[in-house]
């Protein structure tokens, strides 16, 4: 099993096996090049550093801890918001109208994003899709002067065992990534849409 599940370390082996006639690669580098689509999709304004990533490795014993606030790519707005509210909180804001959807989207997007180049935490982001269902949140509050539900705005990341409309679906198996995205949402997420949340990320799995 092990051989088939997603790579996490850096190896990036580049054979490949012959199967009737069909060059397959192998799992290590299938691992790669999904971890480098994933990077792809940040946008360069999110992009730490060449230097703070060179001294980011398993044996640096670098804290990360507080890396989206001494990287400089949050702005203070953008630091209140992911660290300064809890669920409810944040909620009040977004009810209120003191914050937007989006500006709260955009916040937590990024900071998943410089989370992921340090520590490779995301399988999957979607962070366009995210900003695109925050602006029509915003669109919602400013037509009917409320939430949409209990979660308006709330942005949730979702581990890689739930399926998501548009987004791969692997369980943390690489020969999952020769499936097709899902065609539509698994319950849960629906409801957690229909509620008024954000999907933005889904998180990695342990190999067990």
């Amino acid at each position: 099993m092990a051989s088939d599940m997603k790579a996490v370390s850096g190896e990036h082996p580049a054979s490949s096996n012959s199967v009737n006639g069909e060059i397959k690669k192998d799992w290590q580098t299938r691992a790669a090049e999904k971890r480098a689509a994933n990077l792809a999709k940040i946008p360069a304004e999110w992009r730490l550093p060449e230097a703070t990533l060179k001294g980011i490795h398993e044996e640096s014993n670098v804290s990360v801890l507080d890396l989206p606030r001494s990287s400089g790519l949050l702005t203070e707005e953008e630091l209140h918001i992911t660290e300064d509210f809890d669920a409810t909180g944040l909620f009040e804001q977004l009810s209120t109208g003191a914050l937007t959807a989006q500006a709260v989207a955009s916040a937590f997007c990024k900071r998943a994003a410089i989370a992921h180049q340090a520590v490779n935490c995301l399988t999957e982001t979607f962070f366009d899709q995210a900003l695109a269902r925050a602006k029509l949140l915003d669109e919602f509050w400013a037509r009917e002067g409320k939430p949409l539900g209990p979660l308006h705005g709330i942005p949730i990341s979702l581990k890689d065992s739930f399926v998501v409309k548009d987004v791969h679906h692997t369980c943390g198996y690489i020969s999952f990534l020769d499936r097709p995205p899902a065609a539509e949402n698994s319950p849960l997420v629906q409801t957690l849409l229909d509620l008024g949340a954000v999907l933005y990320v889904k998180t990695n799995i342990p190999q067990t």
